[in-house]
């Protein structure tokens, strides 16, 4: 092919993901948003531990945001998009190994795991669709039972027939109880399957161990009125299901003459996919689908080429009309013949998903080709696909590979590879030389987000860097780790002097200022000291001199008179005068004292 059909990541080695040829017709008019594709086909290789399934977003020009085929152990993922569950936005998807329902959050994060089916191996991974203000959950199993031997007499079977019997049912979001369910036993009747695989007869097809697919549920949906719509591929029918009782309300075919409804302008579709309920006019239901128009069994197309359709349904009448049509962007005799999607967009335009080669295209209202992609290599395929506007804020930090190389005229260069994955909002990046410990920076380079790896190059040898990612305001969304630069033979010796000397420089330095900050420590500490005991020298007299004043105030003037001339009957006047002051000559005493008198 000459080309690359794969990312190659120097620092995500485990992130192997397709790429897609893009071509744009009219960019002005394409919706805002990413892609939501999981490729679906089994990529085996013995020397690689990674494969290209699994859960991934592009950017509406084909560039990766984020792989999930690590997070989902490389499981064939179906119907990945974003729902938006009881008022929050989350991505959706099934597992193929667990057969379970997952909820993620923008940082990509499981918050919920529900259970689809009675058991793993009922488990039908076509539909898992959020309805009724998103607090009801449609789903499909399958069980493998014989047929009664009257319905196996229909399709000129004598005995029990073995078959798939699919049904549908409605989950409670927030408990997962059962609120509904509805059967194809007894409802769809073998003799309106047209599927037979090539080489088969009714007879090798009921006799098989692996059952006969009479009608393959792939898709269900709910109008505003609590009723049902269901595709069935073999069938070439959508069924409408009451909500009430589960009477099968009509049948809208598309090939053969068991449809209840007349089809306007002589219409066909066949092997469809995805049918969705698209609202009510005072008149009209409005229903869409990806007509396959071809499958991998032995009916012949039907139509030209794959394509949408947007159809009326007029339920008094009974007559069906084609509003709008989505062709294959291929043309004439390209078919999605295994599984495919149509999804209408906000803008009003659609987007198809052909499934074969993971292909996809956004079609104006009237039809027309903006854009289409596929992956590469081709023989990937899809489920759906979708575009979304999406906002992901991965927990993770942004990856960081750093190597130095000798370049030419004996000069060294730094070249560091850096991504998020998951991170939709990156605008740009900041790549910072350092040091082991993060002591200082530098900033060395900036450049605009290339793709899912960006590359910068800067003269010299940065032996320590990191990267800040920013986005479209320049505001810091993240920040890698420090990242060791690898080293290879050919850098010069020259390019290694300089780094350690600036290394040896921002050591020199920090140890300087570790010098300063400790003697500003002492000097601190010491002058803490000195003023404390210049403090406790001024306020330890103070506070004598309060305490011994407070004293003799505290003595009422009458007891002192009265001790007085008590002691004076014991000792005489001669012998209280050899004390410190006259008790009868206080105010004479605080007159000489004037420190005291001050506190007095």
């Amino acid at each position: 092919m000459g080309q690359r059909t794969r990312l190659t990541m120097r620092q995500r080695a485990d992130i192997r993901a397709p790429k897609w040829n893009v071509t744009v017709h009219d960019e002005h008019s394409l919706s805002p948003g990413h892609w939501f594709v999981a490729p679906y086909e089994k990529y085996v290789d013995e020397h690689d531990r990674y494969g290209w399934v699994g859960p991934h977003i592009y950017d509406g020009h084909g560039d990766l945001v984020w792989s999930g085929n690590n997070q989902f152990d490389g499981a064939n993922i179906m119907d990945f998009r974003l729902q938006n569950v009881t008022g929050v936005e989350r991505l959706t998807l099934v597992d193929g190994s667990l057969k379970k329902g997952i909820l993620l959050n923008n940082q990509y994060g499981v918050v919920e795991s529900i259970q689809l089916g009675d058991d793993p191996v009922s488990v039908n991974q076509h539909e898992f669709q959020w309805v009724d203000n998103n607090t009801r959950i449609l789903v499909i199993n399958s069980a493998w039972t014989q047929a009664p031997v009257e319905a196996s007499k229909t399709v000129g079977f004598d005995g029990g027939c073995n078959t798939i019997f699919d049904s549908f049912k409605e989950l409670n979001a927030t408990t997962g109880e059962e609120t509904f369910r509805w059967d194809s036993y007894n409802h769809i009747h073998l003799n309106e399957s047209t599927h037979m695989k090539f080489g088969d007869t009714i007879e090798s097809a009921c006799l098989s161990d692996a059952y006969w697919d009479y009608v393959h549920l792939n898709a269900v949906d709910k109008d505003d009125r609590g009723d049902f719509y269901l595709s069935a591929r073999h069938t070439n029918t959508i069924y409408k299901i009451s909500g009430k009782d589960r009477t099968l309300l009509w049948r809208f075919e598309g090939l053969r003459g068991r449809s209840d409804f007349t089809h306007h302008g002589y219409f066909t579709f066949s092997r469809q996919h995805h049918v969705r309920w698209r609202g009510r006019n005072e008149t009209h239901n409005f229903i869409s689908l990806l007509d396959n128009a071809f499958g991998e069994d032995a009916q012949p197309p039907s139509h030209e080429n794959s394509r949408g359709l947007l159809i009326a349904l007029d339920e008094h009448t009974m007559v069906a009309t084609v509003e709008q049509t989505f062709d294959h962007p291929r043309g004439f005799r390209q078919y999605a013949d295994k599984r495919g999607s149509f999804q209408q967009l906000d803008n009003g335009n659609v987007f198809m998903g052909w499934s074969t080669g993971a292909r996809h295209s956004e079609h104006a209202p009237d039809g027309t080709v903006l854009m289409e992609a596929v992956l590469q290599p081709e023989w990937l395929g899809s489920y759906r696909n979708y575009k979304f506007p999406f906002i992901g804020r991965p927990k993770t930090a942004p990856d960081v590979y750093s190597a130095a190389y000798g370049a030419e005229n004996d000069t060294t260069v730094t070249v560091v590879h850096v991504s998020w994955n998951g991170a939709t909002e990156v605008q740009s990046w900041r790549l910072y030389k350092t040091t082991r410990a993060n002591e200082t920076t530098e900033l060395l380079s900036s450049a605009d987000r290339a793709g899912f790896e960006t590359s910068l190059l800067v003269p010299g040898y940065a032996s320590y860097v990191y990267v800040e990612a920013l986005d479209k305001d320049g505001a810091v969304l993240g920040q890698s780790g420090i990242w060791t630069t690898i080293t290879h033979p050919n850098v010069t010796a020259s390019a290694v002097q300089e780094e350690h000397e600036w290394l040896q420089g921002v050591s020199d330095a920090q140890q300087h200022h570790a010098q300063k900050l400790r003697l500003r420590a002492w000097v601190l500490f010491l002058g803490g000291v000195v003023a404390g005991v210049t403090l406790a020298a001024v306020l330890v007299p103070l506070a004598m001199r309060t305490f011994v004043r407070g004293k003799y105030e505290s003595v009422p003037e009458e007891d002192v008179e009265r001790d007085a001339e008590e002691v004076e009957e014991d000792m005489g006047d001669d012998k209280l005068k050899h004390g410190t002051f006259e008790l009868g000559h206080y105010d004479e005493y605080a007159a000489a004292n004037p420190f005291d008198q001050a506190y007095r």
